[in-house]
C-alpha cells in the first residue's frame, strides 16, 4: 500500500511539474509575442502611399479639419486639392499653397494617427521636402518624410511656417505645385523616408522613445532586460515590413493583368537576403505567403548561400504543381525576388 501511495505522489509531482512548465512556457510565449508585436509597431505603416483625388472631399470629422484648413487659408494659402490614401482607409489629406513663398499646407486626417497640419517646401531637383509637422506623438512623426523634418508638437501654423522658413535653402528654386504633380512628389518623398527609415539602425534611446509611445509602457517602468528582447527582436520585425515593402514596390513598378493580380494577390512570396530561408519558415514571418509543402520544404534547407540563390534553385526543382512562379524582382528598398505561390495549394 506504501508503495502504491509514493508512486500516486510521484506521479502527482510529475503533474504539478508538466503543469508548472507549461504555464511558464506558454506565459514566456505570450510575453515574447507582446516584446514583438512593440517591436514591430515601430514601423508598422504602408512602406507606399497612392493618392487619389477626391472630388468632392469630405472630412471623417469636419470641425477639427476646417478650422485647419481655415487657418491656412487665413494666413493666406490657397487651396489645390483633396486627396484620399489608397493604402489607409479612412486617411485623407487636404494641400494647399502659398503662392508667393511656395510654401505647402497639408491637413491631414487619420483613423490612427488623428488629425493635423504640415507645412512643407518642395525644391526643383530634390526628392525630400522641407517639413514642419503638428503632429502629436513622436512614434508617429517618425514616419513622415522630410529633410530636414522638424517636430512642433500641435504647433500653430504660424509656428510652422516659420520653422520651414528658417530651414529652407534660399539658394533653391521651390517647386510649383499642382493637383497633378503633388501626388507625384509626396509618394516619392514617402516611398524613399520609408527605405530610409527601414535601413538606418536606431539609437538605444530612440528605440526606447519610440517604443514607450508604441506600447503600455512608461519609459521609467520598461525593464531593461525586456527593452533589450525588443531590441533583439526589431531586426526580425524591420525584415518583415521590407519584404512587404518590397511587395509594394514591385505592384507599383509592374503592371499585372487583371487576371494575373487576382491570381498573385495575397499569394505573394518576397524572397530577399537578410532572412535565411529556414527562418523563412518561423512563427512571426510576414509578407511570405507559403504553401504546406513549401514551408515544411523551407525548415530543412541547411544550404549555405544567398537565400535567393537557393530558393531559385530549390523551386525549379518543384514538379510544376507545386512550382512558385517568379514574377520578377524589385532593387529597392533592398534587392528581392517576388514569386506567387501556386493556386491549388493551400496555406497553412
Amino acid at each position: 500500500m506504501d508503495c502504491l501511495f509514493e508512486v500516486i505522489a510521484a506521479l502527482f509531482l510529475v503533474f504539478v511539474a508538466a503543469v508548472g512548465w507549461a504555464i511558464w512556457f506558454y506565459k514566456r510565449r505570450i510575453r515574447q509575442r507582446y516584446l514583438y508585436a512593440l517591436a514591430a509597431s515601430i514601423n508598422r505603416f504602408p512602406g507606399r502611399v497612392t493618392l487619389r483625388r477626391a472630388e468632392p472631399f469630405q472630412w471623417g470629422k469636419a470641425d477639427r479639419g476646417a478650422q485647419r484648413v481655415q487657418a491656412f487659408r487665413d494666413a493666406g494659402f490657397q487651396d489645390i486639392a483633396g486627396f484620399s490614401l489608397q493604402e489607409l482607409p479612412c486617411a485623407q489629406v487636404f494641400v494647399l499653397s502659398h503662392p508667393q513663398t511656395g510654401l505647402i499646407g497639408m491637413v491631414h486626417e487619420n483613423q490612427e494617427l488623428g488629425t493635423w497640419s504640415d507645412v512643407a517646401l518642395f525644391h526643383k531637383r530634390q526628392t525630400q521636402p522641407v517639413l514642419a509637422s503638428s503632429i502629436l506623438k513622436s512614434a508617429h512623426f517618425y514616419l513622415l518624410p522630410g529633410d530636414p523634418r522638424i517636430h512642433k508638437a500641435d504647433a500653430e501654423v504660424s509656428e510652422l511656417i516659420a520653422a520651414v522658413q528658417q530651414a529652407r535653402d534660399p539658394q533653391e528654386e521651390p517647386e510649383t505645385m499642382t493637383a497633378e504633380n503633388f501626388p507625384v512628389l509626396f509618394e516619392a518623398a514617402f516611398a524613399e523616408a520609408t527605405d530610409k527609415r527601414l535601413l538606418n539602425p536606431l539609437e538605444d534611446y530612440e528605440i526606447r522613445k519610440l517604443v514607450t509611445e508604441r506600447g503600455a509602457f512608461f519609459e521609467e517602468a520598461l525593464p531593461d532586460k525586456e527593452f533589450q528582447i525588443v531590441k533583439r527582436l526589431l531586426p526580425r520585425a524591420i525584415e518583415n515590413e521590407l519584404r512587404v515593402v518590397c511587395g509594394a514596390q514591385f505592384l507599383r513598378e509592374v503592371f499585372l493583368p487583371a487576371s494575373e493580380w487576382q491570381q498573385a494577390r495575397g499569394r505573394l512570396l518576397v524572397v530577399h537576403d537578410r532572412t535565411a530561408l529556414s527562418e523563412l519558415a518561423g512563427r512571426l514571418i510576414f509578407g511570405a505567403f507559403q504553401t504546406k509543402h513549401m514551408r515544411e520544404l523551407l525548415r530543412q534547407i541547411k544550404a549555405a548561400g544567398s537565400p535567393r540563390e537557393i530558393f531559385e534553385k530549390i523551386n525549379s526543382r518543384l514538379p510544376a504543381w507545386q512550382r512558385y512562379k517568379k514574377l520578377g524582382h524589385v532593387r529597392r528598398p533592398i534587392p528581392a525576388d517576388i514569386y506567387r505561390a501556386p493556386l491549388e495549394s493551400k496555406a497553412h
